[in-house]
């Protein structure tokens, strides 16, 4: 399969997962394994493309995450998932913090360096290795277009 259509199959898949998701009134617990996979790996690179890891994390919260990685590790985008726990394990410390009552207060907890680490080192970095995950889910996660269809 060249890149083009690896592309164009990830991109059918995501969207066939996304109406699904938006069929169910947005509950992920209704989707299969499968699809909530694919939905977290969707909303990684597109929040990750858009306003990086913190928008993901903070739009999208720990259990989400947790599966995006998952995800990640079942297909093999080890580049990927490095970043991403890096990402992951800056913010874990803000769990636990008690000015922190949704995960959008992490950007304001966060020193001005972790800002910098995640933000200006981290984020570039995923957006390089995240070039993996189309070719590595497209043979894990195909099958879900010849059961929509």
């Amino acid at each position: 399969m060249n890149s083009s259509s690896v592309t164009d199959t990830w991109e059918a898949v995501c969207s066939l997962c996304l109406e699904r998701l938006k069929a169910t009134g947005y509950k992920i617990e209704c989707l299969t394994q499968d699809e909530a996979e694919v939905v977290m790996l969707w909303r990684l690179e597109a929040d990750g493309y858009n306003g990086g890891f913190i928008q993901f994390f903070c739009n999208w919260g720990e259990k989400n995450c947790a599966t995006a990685m998952n995800a990640l590790r079942r297909i093999g985008a080890t580049s990927t998932l490095n970043v991403v726990q890096k990402q992951r394990n800056m913010v874990e410390r803000f769990g636990e913090h008690p000015e922190m009552t949704e995960y959008w207060d992490i950007p304001k907890l966060m020193t001005d360096d972790e800002a910098k680490i995640i933000g200006e080192q981290l984020d570039p970095e995923f957006w390089k290795v995240a070039e993996e995950i189309p070719n590595l889910a497209v043979p894990i996660y195909e099958h879900i277009i010849s059961r929509r269809a």
